[in-house]
């Protein structure tokens, strides 16, 4: 699905580029370092996306992406 795709890719760069604004040190704190990032970032896509698909219309409110990390 062409829409489908054009949101992950824009959740993925809003992640990467979420991510890519904190400190060394948050990231630490997060448990992640700047070379993984763009797999963190697919990562995160991935758990939304299953998060969205099985959960009922209204249950799911946009959150900030790092409060997904520790489900990963």
């Amino acid at each position: 699905n062409i829409i489908e795709n054009y949101r992950n890719w824009r959740r993925y760069r809003e992640t990467v580029s979420e991510l890519s604004r904190l400190s060394n040190r948050h990231l630490a704190d997060l448990g992640i370092n700047r070379g993984e990032i763009p797999s963190v970032a697919r990562r995160v896509i991935e758990v939304k996306s299953f998060v969205e698909a099985h959960l009922l219309p209204g249950q799911y409110e946009k959150q900030p992406i790092v409060t997904l990390l520790p489900m990963i």
